[in-house]
């Protein structure tokens, strides 16, 4: 599933419509380093193949991945919003002008594995409850390394987007909890286990 149109829900818009970036005068805060904030009491959601934590306030919603497994949390009364996304497309964000502005990349290693993690601002004039909202998301390739198991398939990307400025600070910090476990037989191991 395409982290532009299907996780995040953007409706797709022709150039003619797109905001321009510069209407988005306050950029976030860069993806690195990460902010010192801890996360010890933050609610544990575990999918068995990686782990990650939630600050409080959050809920699960309905979410349906196409061709892949997607999960979503909501806070704030759906202005604050966490979305993971496992599968074949996901493992990176790509810079849009048509769809983000202040777009910032950097690389870390986060759960002993290599991540790409972005900031930026979404533009989504379709939809304004979305539209100028902070995005923070890291994105892992290849997460998986159980033997006869397709390279390339096994994607994580992690989203979250917000217009608080307290909640996108817990964002950054939320993407540095997410750890890898060994792995587990069985094609389905992710869905196997779905407390939170």
């Amino acid at each position: 599933m395409r982290l532009c149109a299907a996780l995040l829900g953007f409706a797709l818009v022709s150039p003619a419509c797109r905001t321009p970036a510069r209407q988005y005068a306050q950029a976030p805060r860069a993806p690195c380093p990460a902010p010192v904030i801890d996360v010890s009491r933050w609610d544990l959601i575990d999918r068995r193949i990686f782990t990650f934590r939630l600050p409080p306030g959050f809920h699960q919603i309905p979410a349906q991945g196409i061709d892949s497994y997607v999960e979503q949390f909501e806070a704030d009364g759906g202005m604050s919003r966490v979305t993971f996304d496992f599968g074949w497309y996901g493992g990176d964000v790509a810079f849009d002008p048509g769809m983000y502005a202040h777009y910032s990349r950097c690389a870390e290693v986060i759960g002993g594995r290599s991540a790409t993690l972005v900031t930026a601002i979404l533009i989504n004039p379709n939809w304004p409850r979305q539209d100028g909202r902070q995005l923070a998301v890291a994105a892992w390739r290849n997460v998986r390394d159980l033997p006869g198991t397709i390279p390339g398939k096994d994607h994580l990307t992690i989203s979250a987007e917000t217009r608080d400025r307290v909640r996108f600070r817990q964002f950054l910090a939320l993407l540095r909890t997410v750890e890898f476990r060994p792995q587990l037989d069985g094609a389905h191991a992710l869905m196997s286990d779905r407390r939170h």
